[in-house]
Formats: structure tokens, C-alpha cells, sequence
């Protein structure tokens, strides 16, 4: 086994938050854009095993080192990854970015604060994991007029990277794939999204994308959105109960999903919903070029 393979290896078996092999696999061989971008620290018991994330689109025109697996203390683990920051600041300068993403999730995102501060880094934005407390199950909605819910096809596929990016406009940690990159996950993902469209099937207004559930029941909303020109229109509700359908009908117990800490509106929803904030994430961020 290379190096390199025994390093995503330890990262699915050690994995971080709720990455999987799937998705390790897609950001080692589809989002980094340099042979070197992974990165494995050991020191004592710990291991970090991170990557250089630069093929994504966001609106910060951000590269992102991402942790995808580790093992040992929680202080061991931040120091390992703190290590990798200078040589992915020099990777990532030579590359087309404006600002380098260092996300600390979960229980260690209070940790190596004064150390990022000291490298040139600033907190651009947190994320709350959220989780509902409870077995409850979704309320049936009532899908307005002209509107219905269908399985994702390859055509309305091509069309999503761009209703998404119009869709999460101005959204902190909203980062996606190329378009083509995005279509082929989008087709491959199990179970298949769900999307809303107008009478016609032609406009999109909605998706929907779930993970079943793991061990412990618990079922994820990858993604829910709705289209930003329908904004105010209840349509949010409606989305989010497609999604917790579709998990109640694999069997979820409880469901989880990720949202941006500032989106009050998108909290007052889920917490309607009985989701409760269970962690939260810290984006650090430092810019690339020099303002001079």
C-alpha cells in the first residue's frame, strides 16, 4: 500500500465529524489540485491526516485545509494540525486563492486560538451542528399548487451548481464542486436527491439531499435548499420536510444537519423542528496576498 493510500486508510477509519470513505476518497481525488496536498502528522499517540482542498467554488475564493482523519488528544491532534499550516499557507500560495480556511470542528473548535492568531489568522465565520433530541417524525406539508417533488435525473443535474450558488448567495462555508464534478456526485449519491419543480419540470424551485442513518439511528440532511427567488414563501418548510420524509422512510430516529451560525432565519426553522444546537465549528481564515 503507497503512502498516500494508507494515509486516506487511517483518514476513513479515524474519520472527522461526519466525512465517510466516500467522501474523503471525492476530496483527495477530485477537489485537491496538487499531488503533495495531503498531509500526515504523527507525534507521540496522535495522527492528523489532512488535505489541501482547492478546487472548490465559494465566494470567499477560499482553499481549505481539511482535517479528514485523526487519532489522540484533542491538544495533541490542534498541535499536529498547526504544524501543517505554514507549509499549506506556501502551497496555497502558490496557487489561485485569495484566503487559506482552517476549520476546527466540534469539541476542538476552541482550541489553538492564540497559536492561529500568531500565524495571521482571524475567525471568519462558525457553523452549528444541530440535532433533534427525539424520535419525533416529520408533519406532512401540504406542496403548493403547480409544485411537485421528483427524483433527481441527469438533466436537471447539469442545473444545480448554479441554483445552488444563486441559492446560498452571500452564505458563509458555502463551498461547492465544479459543475461537472457536482453533477456526477449529485447522480451517484444514495438515496437519489429530491427536487421541486414547477408543473412543467423545467424549473427547479427545491432540493433535497439526505444521508440514511448510521448506528445510531441518527439520519443526516446533507443538503436542503430552495430556490432564492422564492424566498418568503414558506417554501423552506416544505424542503425540510421532503428531506425528514425520505429519512423517516429509511428508518432515522433522529435527525442532524449543519448550518451557518449567523442564519437566523434557517435556526428559527430547525428549531421548530426540535433540532437543538448538539456542536459548533470555527472557521479560521488568513488572505493569500499581500493588500499592498
Amino acid at each position: 500500500m503507497s503512502a498516500r493510500e494508507e494515509a486516506i486508510a487511517f483518514a476513513v477509519e479515524n474519520a472527522v465529524g461526519d466525512f465517510d470513505e466516500g467522501l474523503i476518497r471525492f476530496l483527495v481525488e477530485r477537489m485537491m489540485r496538487r499531488e503533495d496536498g495531503i498531509f500526515d502528522r504523527r507525534g507521540g499517540e496522535a495522527r492528523v491526516v489532512a488535505a489541501l482542498i482547492e478546487g472548490s467554488h465559494n465566494a470567499a475564493d477560499a482553499a481549505e485545509l481539511a482535517m479528514l482523519g485523526a487519532a489522540g488528544a484533542d491538544e495533541a491532534v490542534v498541535g499536529l494540525l498547526l504544524e501543517m499550516v505554514p507549509e499549506a499557507l506556501d502551497k496555497a500560495r502558490a496557487g489561485t486563492h485569495a484566503v487559506l480556511d482552517v476549520p476546527l470542528r466540534g469539541r476542538l473548535e476552541g482550541l489553538g486560538a492564540e497559536e492561529l492568531r500568531g500565524l495571521g489568522f482571524a475567525i471568519a465565520y462558525r457553523e452549528y451542528a444541530m440535532m433533534t433530541a427525539d424520535a419525533a417524525r416529520p408533519q406532512a406539508v401540504h406542496v403548493p399548487a403547480g409544485l411537485e417533488w421528483v427524483e433527481l435525473d441527469a438533466r436537471r443535474a447539469e442545473r444545480v451548481y448554479t441554483f445552488l450558488v444563486e441559492a446560498f448567495a452571500g452564505v458563509p462555508g458555502f463551498m461547492a464542486a465544479p459543475p461537472e464534478e457536482m453533477a456526477r456526485r449529485l447522480m451517484a449519491h444514495v438515496p437519489p436527491p429530491r427536487v421541486l419543480v414547477d408543473e412543467a419540470g423545467d424549473r427547479l424551485v427545491g432540493i433535497a439531499r439526505v444521508k440514511g442513518p448510521d448506528g445510531d439511528g441518527v439520519g443526516r440532511v446533507d443538503l436542503v435548499a430552495r430556490a432564492a427567488s422564492r424566498r418568503g414563501h414558506g417554501l423552506g418548510r416544505v424542503v425540510l420536510d421532503e428531506a425528514l420524509r425520505v429519512l423517516a422512510e429509511l428508518g432515522a430516529r433522529r435527525f442532524s444537519l449543519d448550518v451557518a451560525a449567523d442564519n437566523e432565519r434557517a435556526l428559527k426553522l430547525y428549531r421548530a423542528y426540535g433540532f437543538e444546537i448538539v456542536a459548533q465549528d470555527t472557521v479560521w481564515r488568513r488572505p493569500l496576498r499581500s493588500e499592498d
